[in-house]
Parts: structure tokens; C-alpha cells; sequence
């Protein structure tokens, strides 16, 4: 009786301290998830990441569009730069 009192006052103290306990972070993954886009950076760089008729298009972007895809993740929206543009990013970047 006593080991039995003792199990249902440890699953009864489990059962507080989880309910106690906030949900943790929502990570990277469930956020784009909820959203159901990410937003990601490439180069203009033809056949990999290219623009045609204002639409994002390349191997890079098929592959990475499938790959999301099956992550529940539907649309990818890419913001294209030239490579010397990002130098400034990560040179600010560095400094924080």
C-alpha cells in the first residue's frame, strides 16, 4: 500500500511540474512552418538561382522547394543580390 501511495504521489508531483513548466521556444522549424514560408537569400547566378518573368527559378531554388515542401513548408520567397552586396552584410554582421 505504502509503494503504491508512493507511485501515485510521484505521478500526481510529474503530472504539477510539467504543467508548471512553461512550453518551451518555438523553434526556427515550427515558426516557418506556421507561417508557411521562409524567406531566404541567393545570388544571381545562372542555372543555379536565376530571375525569369519576375519569378525566382533555378536548380537551387527546384531543390530547395521540394526539400521545404516536404518539410510543410510551401513557398519560399528569395530575395536575389549580387554577391558584392553581401560583403557589407557580414562586415556588420562581424562587428556585433
Amino acid at each position: 500500500m505504502r509503494r503504491m501511495s508512493f507511485a501515485i504521489l510521484s505521478i500526481g508531483i510529474a503530472i504539477g511540474v510539467s504543467l508548471a513548466v512553461p512550453a518551451a521556444a518555438e523553434t526556427t522549424l515550427e515558426k516557418v512552418r506556421r507561417q508557411g514560408f521562409v524567406t531566404m537569400g541567393f545570388m544571381n547566378e545562372a542555372p543555379y538561382v536565376y530571375v525569369d518573368d519576375s519569378k525566382l527559378t533555378g536548380a537551387d531554388v527546384a531543390v530547395l522547394r521540394h526539400v521545404l515542401g516536404k518539410m510543410g513548408i510551401p513557398e519560399v520567397n528569395g530575395v536575389v543580390q549580387e554577391f558584392q552586396s553581401l560583403i557589407p552584410v557580414w562586415q556588420r554582421i562581424a562587428s556585433i
